[in-house]
């Protein structure tokens, strides 16, 4: 198993079986709920709105009439 390969089946119980559905169930859920919040709030501005932000007011005062 260490490599990936499984030589055997593999077998569990009747509640082995139920317990696992019910943790994949909680885990979508939460991983649903992740993602939403992840999507909805901006963590600030990126990478190009920071070099922009550097740029316009160099740009605004190198074009102004001398």
């Amino acid at each position: 198993m260490e490599d990936g390969e499984i030589a055997q089946n593999l077998y569990c119980n009747d509640t082995d079986f139920q317990n696992t559905l019910d943790m994949i169930s909680i885990l979508v859920k939460h991983s649903s709920y992740v993602y939403s919040q992840m999507a909805r709030k901006p963590t600030g501005p990126n990478q190009s709105t920071r070099r922009s932000s550097f740029r316009k007011p160099a740009l605004t005062t190198s074009t102004k009439p001398m």
